[in-house]
C-alpha cells in the first residue's frame, strides 16, 4: 500500500490504497494510470474515485456541507455525469439550499432525461414552494417521476399530495 491524497482540491484526506479494481481481473495503480488502455467509463471511475468516496462517506455521516464540496469536486472532473449532479442536489436539499438543489437536479435531468430520481426530487422541492405555479410544476414533475418509477411509493405519495393541494 502507499499513501495518496484525495483528488479533490479542498480535501486533505489521505487514501490508503494500492490499486483501483476495474473489473474483469484488471486493476490499475491510481498514481500511474494509462488512460489509453481504459474505456471512457473506466477513466471516469478512476478520476472521480477519491471525491465520490469522500462524498458518499460524508452523506452517510450526515455532513452534507462536506458532501456537497466533494460532489462538486467530482463534477469538476466529470461534468457530464448526471448521477453526480443528482447526488449534489441531494446534499443541497438536505442543507435546505433549495435553489442550488433545483439547479443540480435540473442539470441531472438535462444530462439524463429519464432520471426518475431527479424528477422526483424536483417535484418534492416544488411542493415546498408557496406559490401556486410551483405546485403546478410539482404535478408535472411528479407525473414524470411516476412514469419513470412506477413502483416508487414515494413518487405516488408526493403526486397524491400535489394533486390534493391543486384541488384546494
Amino acid at each position: 500500500s502507499f499513501r495518496r491524497t484525495c483528488a479533490c482540491a479542498p480535501c486533505t484526506m489521505a487514501l490508503w490504497t494500492q490499486c483501483f479494481v476495474i473489473g474483469q481481473g484488471m486493476a490499475v495503480d491510481v498514481n500511474s494510470i494509462k488512460v489509453n488502455s481504459l474505456t471512457p467509463e473506466q477513466v471516469t471511475n478512476v478520476k472521480t474515485m477519491g471525491p465520490k468516496q469522500h462524498a458518499q462517506q460524508a452523506m452517510r455521516d450526515g455532513d452534507y456541507s462536506r458532501a456537497a464540496t466533494h460532489w462538486q469536486a467530482a463534477i469538476k472532473l466529470t461534468p457530464k455525469d448526471p448521477t453526480l449532479h443528482s447526488k449534489l442536489g441531494d446534499a443541497f436539499a438536505a442543507l435546505e439550499r433549495v435553489n442550488e438543489a433545483e439547479f443540480s437536479y435540473e442539470r441531472a435531468v438535462k444530462l439524463a432525461p429519464k432520471d426518475g430520481h431527479s424528477y422526483l426530487a424536483l417535484g418534492e422541492l416544488a411542493l415546498r414552494r408557496p406559490f401556486a405555479t410551483r405546485r403546478r410544476d410539482a404535478l408535472k414533475l411528479l407525473r414524470h417521476a411516476t412514469d419513470m418509477q412506477p413502483k416508487s411509493p414515494t413518487a405516488w405519495l408526493l403526486l397524491g399530495a400535489a394533486m390534493n393541494e391543486e384541488a384546494h
